[in-house]
Order: C-alpha cells, then structure tokens, then sequence
C-alpha cells in the first residue's frame, strides 16, 4: 500500500509540473452522500461540502467534509462527520464530460451520546473509486462518484459491525 501511494504522489507532482499550460481552478460545493457499510441493510443518508482546486487537466485534489446524525434506540444519538480528502486523476476529457479515479485518506469523527454516558472518538480511513463531472459552464459543474472506504472503528453500534464500504456522491460545484 505504502509503495502505490508513493508512486501515486510521485506521478501526480510529474503530472502537476508537466502540465503548464492549463491554468488551475478553485471550487465549493454541496453534495448528498449514501454510505452502505457491508453489515447494514440500508444505506445511511449525509450531507456534505467539498472543495475542489484542479492542478491541470489530468489532476485535482478534493477535500470533504460530511455530516451524519441517527436516533438510536435506549435514547442514543449517533453522530458522524468524516473528513475525506481525494486525489483526482482525469482518465476521460471529454467536451463537458470528465471521468476521473480517486483516492485518499479520510478521518472519521464520531459521537455517542446517551442518558447514562457518552463516548467519542476519531478514527483514519483510506478510500478509492471512480467518478464523472458534467461542467455544465466554465463556472457550473454537476458531478457524482462512487468510492469504497475502508474504515474500521473501535466501536459497536447496533447492526454497524463492519464499517467498511460504499460511498456514493452526487453534488455540484461552483469554480471560480
């Protein structure tokens, strides 16, 4: 793991530097994500912003940020808001479509609040996926991806055992 992340980080500063000629941009956003861990029927629903600043055509780095909030049963609150941040590299340019793979490291903040005690912590998580973005104007972009996050937790929450799995996005971006 450790020797792709650093040929992933050596060829994105190859790509960043090669790629002089494309000037970079800067975005923010809202998006709706579905989170479906491996051990849940359903999938969770979260709302969060993202940023994305483009370093040339072929790259991008994006950071996230997410919130989640659940009624548990016994009078528990479950709350979540990882914190993600994705490196972007563009396989498909093409007009107005863009199609991207991405990967990343993510930290996963988390409380449990009850009547008779609370715990919270925060835990790394790492993820990797595919996407596309529709640029709508030089300034209006819609996108959506999916991603699998791999997130293992010291905690038990109900069902939620194996935390690992499906992330899915759908959001837009203004770029300025």
């Amino acid at each position: 793991m450790r020797k792709a992340l650093l040929l992933l980080i050596t060829l994105a500063i190859f790509i960043t530097f090669a790629e002089t000629t494309v000037a970079a941009s800067f975005g923010v956003g809202a998006h709706f994500a579905w989170y479906k861990p491996k051990d849940v029927e359903e999938s969770s629903v979260f709302f969060g912003l993202q940023s994305r600043f483009r370093l040339g055509s072929l790259l991008a780095l994006e950071g996230s940020i997410d919130y989640y909030y659940e009624e548990m049963e016994e009078d528990y609150d479950f709350i979540m808001y990882p914190v993600q941040v994705s490196l972007m590299v563009t396989l498909i340019d093409i007009r107005i479509l863009r199609g991207y793979v991405m990967g990343g490291l993510g930290w996963f903040y988390w409380e449990l609040d009850g009547p008779l005690q609370g715990e919270e912590g925060h835990e790394p998580s790492y993820h990797a996926g595919a996407g596309v973005e529709l640029q709508l104007s030089k300034h209006f972009a819609f996108h959506g991806d999916i991603r699998y996050v791999y997130f293992s937790p010291d905690i038990d929450i109900g069902d939620w055992e194996n935390w690992s799995g499906a992330w899915s996005t759908i959001g837009c971006t203004i770029y300025f």
